[in-house]
C-alpha cells in the first residue's frame, strides 16, 4: 500500500477544534466530496449490484447481515456524496471492532467513523480499496498523533504504519474488514 492521494472530510475542517484536534487531509486514497446531493439510499441498478458483488467478494464485512441501522449522520453524509458514486445506505455495514461503517457504491467504497467533530467519511475507488488504500485520519494539534481508521480486503491480516527511514510505528490487526491505530508521523501504510 502506498499513499498516492490524500482525502478530505465531507466538510472542510481546517480550523483548530475544541480539544486541540485538527482534521487533516491525510493518508491514502480518497476523494473530495462535493456539496451535491442525490446519493442513493435504496434500490440499485444492475451496475451497482455488480459493483457490490465485487466488493462483497473482497470485504467480509460487506457479506454480513446488517446488525445496526445507519445513524442519521451517516445518512446525511451519503446524501452529500456525488450521485456518480452510487452509494447505497442499505448496504452499509457497521464494524464493531473499530466503530466504523463501510458504505459500498458503484465502483466506490467509503469508510465513516466518528471523531472529535462528529462523523467523518472518506471514499476511494473500488480498485484502491481492494488494494487496502482506504483510510480516514484525524490529527491532534496538541500531540501530533493521528488516529487512523481504515479498510482492508480479506487477503490482509494486519496493517503497519511506517515512519521516516522505514521505521515501524505500529501494527494493527484487520478485524471485520477494518483496522484502527494511533500513530505519529506515519509516512505510509503497508498491509500483510
Amino acid at each position: 500500500m502506498k499513499p498516492t492521494h490524500t482525502h478530505t472530510r465531507l466538510q472542510a475542517r481546517t480550523a483548530i477544534v475544541g480539544a486541540g484536534a485538527i482534521l487533516i487531509a491525510a493518508l491514502l486514497a480518497a476523494v473530495v466530496f462535493s456539496s451535491t446531493s442525490g446519493a442513493r439510499t435504496s434500490g440499485r441498478s444492475a451496475n451497482s449490484s455488480d459493483g457490490l458483488a465485487v466488493l462483497q467478494g473482497h470485504f467480509a464485512l460487506l457479506r454480513t447481515r446488517a446488525t445496526m441501522t445507519p445513524p442519521p449522520a451517516l445518512a446525511n453524509a451519503v446524501a452529500k456524496a456525488p450521485p456518480s458514486y452510487g452509494l447505497d445506505l442499505a448496504d452499509a455495514r457497521h464494524a464493531a471492532a473499530t466503530n466504523s461503517w463501510l458504505v459500498p457504491g458503484n465502483g466506490w467504497l467509503c469508510i465513516a467513523a466518528n471523531d472529535r467533530e462528529g462523523l467523518g467519511i472518506a471514499c476511494t475507488s473500488s480498485a484502491s480499496a481492494e488494494a487496502g488504500e482506504l483510510s480516514l485520519a484525524e490529527r491532534s494539534q496538541a500531540s501530533g498523533e493521528e488516529h487512523i481508521v481504515g479498510a482492508c480486503p480479506d487477503s490482509f491480516a494486519t496493517v503497519t504504519a511506517i515512519g521516516a527511514g522505514s521505521s515501524h510505528l505500529s501494527t494493527s490487526a484487520v478485524r471485520e474488514s477494518t483496522y484502527a491505530m494511533t500513530v505519529r508521523d506515519a509516512v505510509r501504510m503497508t498491509a500483510g
